[in-house]
């Protein structure tokens, strides 16, 4: 499925436009995320995107940047790894405040379903 990062925006704020105040949205190509903190590292949802398709869909309930940046340390489904220095590969954090943590969940089960990304959680059975 191709999309674009501004619709993968949009997919999040039309589902979740009621509570969409909450989250703070991070775009960046990953190669900047390394030393990035700030409202990254915190609760929230992850999204790898390269050329048009959505990699990778996960969240964390402590700090989502990190355990994104974990799947490239760990070359998760045998080709994270290779995203490391990818100027093309992107990470959308959607975070949340940590008293607020449990936002996380539910938007990374809806972006999974409706993103439909190459390498998948196993969390929908």
């Amino acid at each position: 499925m191709k999309i674009k990062i501004e619709e993968i925006k949009q997919v999040f704020h039309d589902e979740f436009a009621p509570v969409y105040s909450k989250f703070d949205i991070i775009d960046l190509p990953i190669t900047q995320f390394n030393n990035f903190h700030e409202s990254a590292d915190r609760p929230g949802v992850y999204v790898y995107w390269k050329e048009d398709r959505v990699i990778k869909v996960g969240r964390h309930l402590v700090n989502a940047r990190k355990r994104a940046l974990e799947h490239i340390r760990d070359n998760t489904g045998g080709e994270m790894a290779s995203l490391k220095n990818d100027p093309n590969c992107w990470l959308i954090l959607f975070t949340v405040d940590p008293n607020e943590y449990h936002w996380a969940a539910t938007p990374e089960m809806y972006l999974e379903m409706k993103l439909n990304p190459k390498i998948k959680s196993g969390r929908l059975g």
